[in-house]
């Protein structure tokens, strides 16, 4: 099938009708438009701009948006369950409580982003940038963030079980009383980072060891 794409040229307005019949756009200008609660479930958006846009509420399961623009957009309480985000550029988006389950993150930038109460499990965050990025009480289970950038980042009462943090970059980041229970932090730079109150109960810690923080007695 050969897609037909409008006109770079062309206006925001016209690249907006067109993504909303088709649910498809490449390389489109979308930035600051308002599509909340609109059901876009399986778009295609491919290199497109939808910088400080507002999308609270979207459905967008299973939606392909491979290197778009969302810095500073609005994705509260959107669905975004199974969707590829690579590549992605969410730089202080705000997407708490949003569904990302399942999704691939991979190489996104989602620094300084607010994802509190996100569900991001199974999510592949693989290089992804998290730095600075606020994910109190986020559902992080059996996530891979693997060589992911996490400096500064707020990981309070987070859910980490079974996490893979090999050689994540979680210096100064705030992990009070979070799970990390059978995580994998092997290699991971835990430089200041605050690990009070946190369950790292056979979790696989920098030097390889296995912690028995936060294990009952005798676990």
């Amino acid at each position: 099938m050969i897609s037909i794409v409008p006109p770079l040229c062309a206006q925001n307005a016209e690249h907006l009708r067109y993504f909303l019949a088709y649910r498809e756009c490449q390389r489109c200008e979308l930035s600051k438009i308002d599509v909340s609660g609109t059901d876009l479930r399986g778009a295609f958006l491919e290199g497109a701009n939808l910088s400080m846009s507002r999308l609270s509420n979207v459905n967008l399961f299973n939606a392909e948006m491979t290197d778009v623009d969302l810095r500073m957009s609005t994705l509260q309480d959107a669905n975004l369950r199974n969707s590829v985000l690579v590549g992605a550029d969410l730089l202080s988006a705000n997407l708490v409580n949003a569904n990302i389950r399942n999704s691939r993150l991979k190489y996104a930038n989602m620094a300084r982003a607010r994802m509190d109460n996100a569900n991001l499990m199974e999510a592949e965050l693989v290089y992804a940038n998290l730095s600075q990025a606020e994910l109190p009480k986020a559902n992080l289970r059996n996530s891979s963030l693997y060589r992911a950038k996490l400096v500064g980042a707020n990981l309070e009462g987070a859910d980490l079980y079974r996490a893979n943090l090999e050689e994540a970059d979680l210096r100064g980041a705030n992990l009070q009383n979070a799970d990390l229970s059978l995580a994998n932090l092997s290699n991971a730079n835990l430089d200041g980072a605050n690990l009070k109150g946190a369950n790292l109960c056979n979790a696989t810690l920098p030097s390889g060891e296995l912690s028995k923080q936060g294990c009952p007695l005798g676990g």
